[in-house]
């Protein structure tokens, strides 16, 4: 679905979203400060209940930003790492629109993808890897394990083959 995005600040974005499981306003709040690619970590400082955090940037996403910093950022007085040439931000609105007509552009019709979406799946795909629960809440920036939780949707199929490995 994200191929169906032509602009680069936009696939960038999306790509950003589910390599860190950030939320949509600490993404487009990121300031250009805030990735530390010698450090491979990103700093989230605007995260829900005015929490902040650090988070390791994977090599695909760094290869990614490192693109899109050297290829794509507009010349504009900003400090967002994500902004338009015209506003020097990038807005939610202008977020909302772009993945409506990818999702339409990708055939999904009948299913709600939003930009959480891709927070869940980020979640989801760690789950699916086995990583420990604790190190996902942190990712996420969840200050309760239960919220986490979620993540752990067991289907019967996996609860089945968890029973068959003793």
């Amino acid at each position: 679905m994200i191929g169906c995005i032509e602009k680069p600040l936009l696939k960038t974005y999306f790509k950003t979203l589910y390599y860190t499981g950030l939320r949509l306003n600490e993404c487009l709040f990121l300031e250009k400060r805030d990735i530390n690619f010698k450090k491979e970590l990103i700093y989230i400082r605007n995260g829900k209940g005015g929490g902040s955090r650090y988070i390791p940037m994977s090599k695909k996403l760094k290869k990614i930003l490192l693109e899109y910093k050297e290829n794509n950022i507009p010349e504009v007085e900003t400090t967002r790492f994500f902004s338009t040439k015209y506003t020097g931000k990038l807005s939610n609105y202008y977020v909302v629109i772009t993945l409506r007509k990818a999702v339409k552009k990708a055939g999904f019709f009948g299913r709600k993808i939003t930009s959480h979406t891709f927070r869940h799946s980020f979640a989801s795909s760690l789950v699916s890897k086995n990583v420990n629960i604790k190190i996902i809440q942190k990712l996420l920036g969840h200050s309760n394990i239960n919220t986490t939780m979620i993540y752990l949707n067991a289907s019967n199929e996996d609860m089945r083959k968890a029973v068959n490995e003793l």
